[in-house]
């Protein structure tokens, strides 16, 4: 995860306070150098270049190197070397140079393995810097049973169905995985679409063409798919492109993509997402309100599992999420606690 002074970095340049952000950057520790600088908006990076190269300030004597750095990263190449401080030989700041040059080379060669040709993200993003979400506390209210059996019933199908579906979903860890945040799923192909492929080239860690060149950058968790909303949510000039981001993510128990938000009865996307974060019992709503916007309710009263996956997770998953609700289902069903039969009545003779 990034450093307090990238973070602090970060907050500079979406607010454009340059001389702050000049200020914040010679901060930042040397290896995450290019990474801080990656992961903003090119043309925010270009704006901070233009800034920084009209002040005459020069904090930390970072000049030379920071401006060999947002070559590096605008062209995706390594930039010609800083050049020599006209300085007589034997002062202090030779040396300084001479070992700031080595470690900026060196964490060039690292960022240009690592990001460039490896694509891997830069950097990880442990909080919302735009300030858009919620801080959260405590875990937010699950789902009771009576929760569970006024859905069913809105949807004329068994509780069993329901769980199912939610199980699949989202795993044993519910609408909230982590304890606190709501189980999210971020989407790089959406998030492509949504930006037309603006990111395609500068950040394939938030953007892909098709769903299934994103599945790599799955394996860090939840954690992982924060960090990747984040990011994106810190894309944009001159407008951030905080709703694209949301929209671009599955949210909750029921893993209800951002971009539904209309249909499933919210007014706007960033109102649907707070109220994710409230409890399982809006999430459980937006479930609702999907299959009802879709008529998908009927796959799952005629128990059509493949039908259902088909439609609700994608032709390309459709074997695998359909076999794990059917098999899901059958098991929660098995489990259902048999009805006690009623004892006979007895009549008294009439006569």
């Amino acid at each position: 995860m990034m450093s307090q002074f990238s973070e602090m970095f970060i907050r500079s340049v979406l607010m454009s306070a340059w001389q702050n952000a000049m200020i914040t950057y010679s901060l930042v520790p040397q290896e995450e150098g290019f990474r801080v600088l990656a992961v903003l908006d090119r043309a925010d990076l270009q704006d901070f270049a233009c800034h920084f190269a009209n002040t005459p300030d020069d904090p930390g004597g970072v000049r030379p190197f920071l401006s060999a750095t947002i070559e590096t990263v605008l062209s995706g190449k390594l930039a010609p070397r800083p050049a020599n401080p006209k300085v007589p030989r034997h002062d202090f700041r030779w040396q300084v140079f001479y070992k700031r040059l080595a470690t900026f080379e060196m964490c060039a060669l690292e960022y240009l393995r690592y990001v460039v040709e490896a694509q891997n993200t830069p950097l990880g993003f442990s909080s919302d810097l735009t300030d858009t979400l919620p801080q959260v506390g405590a875990k937010p209210p699950g789902l009771t049973d009576a929760s569970y059996e006024d859905a069913a019933n809105s949807l004329d199908v068994e509780v069993e169905a329901i769980k199912a579906v939610s199980e699949v979903e989202s795993g044993r860890g519910g609408g909230f995985e982590d304890g606190k945040h709501p189980t999210i799923r971020y989407e790089l192909h959406q998030f492509n679409q949504r930006t037309k492929s603006v990111y395609l080239q500068t950040h394939p860690w938030l953007a892909q063409r098709k769903w299934d060149q994103g599945k790599a950058y799955h394996n860090l968790g939840q954690q992982g798919e924060y960090s990747m909303l984040y990011n994106a949510m810190i894309l944009g000039r001159p407008r951030l492109k905080i709703e694209q981001a949301l929209s671009s993510a599955s949210w909750g128990r029921f893993q209800v993509m951002g971009f539904n938000y209309q249909s499933v009865g919210w007014t706007s996307v960033i109102e649907f997402v707070l109220d994710m974060y409230k409890n399982e019992g809006n999430q459980l709503k937006a479930f609702v309100g999907f299959l009802k916007s879709v008529n998908l309710e009927s796959t799952l009263q005629k128990h059509d599992w493949e039908g259902f996956a088909r439609a609700y997770n994608g032709g390309g998953q459709v074997d695998q999420y359909g076999g794990k609700m059917k098999t899901a289902y059958e098991r929660l069903l098995a489990q259902r606690p048999k009805a006690t039969p009623k004892p006979q009545e007895l009549h008294a003779p009439t006569r």
